[in-house]
């Protein structure tokens, strides 16, 4: 592969994650399935793009779209998660997400990539805490109470 066949590749690549980003962000926005895993996806998809390739130049429509998305997207996701986020914490984040989508020459780039990692991680953490906090636990239960029955006991009756 040459050089030029790398960037166009990557190019097609980067624009292709913007594209997942769009798909994700119009199934938030129609307050499909949970909001706060949506706009995680989005944004882990808006990360990986942004960290290998200039969004505005390489897919200038789709990252405008993608921009404007994510602003729309926010009350959605801000009643989703709840006290879980502050949505000033929320606002703030989403807007450094969109600025790897319309800044071309930004000296706070690397600072918008790590906020933006954040962001994803935090909306995907409570989708899952969430999951597991609605089954009850399950597993986690189970692991106690195999612990418990495991302990060693004092003959006595004491605790060792």
């Amino acid at each position: 592969m040459t050089p030029i066949d790398h960037e166009i590749s990557s190019a097609a690549i980067a624009k292709q994650r913007v594209e997942n980003a769009i798909s994700c962000l119009q199934l938030t926005e129609q307050n499909r399935f949970a909001p706060e895993y949506l706009a995680s996806v989005a944004l882990n998809e808006i990360f990986m793009a942004a960290a290998g390739a200039n969004l505005p130049a390489v897919a200038p429509e789709a990252s405008l779209t993608a921009s404007k998305m994510l602003r729309d997207c926010c009350p959605v996701v801000d009643a989703s998660v709840g006290r879980e986020l502050s949505s000033e914490r929320l606002y703030l984040l989403m807007g450094t997400a969109a600025g790897l989508l319309t800044l071309s020459d930004d000296p706070f780039r690397a600072d918008r990539l790590a906020y933006t990692g954040i962001l994803a991680a935090q909306l995907g953490v409570i989708h899952h805490q969430r999951c597991l906090n609605e089954r009850g636990n399950p597993l986690l239960r189970d692991a106690r109470m195999r612990h418990a029955w495991a302990a060693p006991r004092d003959p006595d009756g004491l605790e060792q």
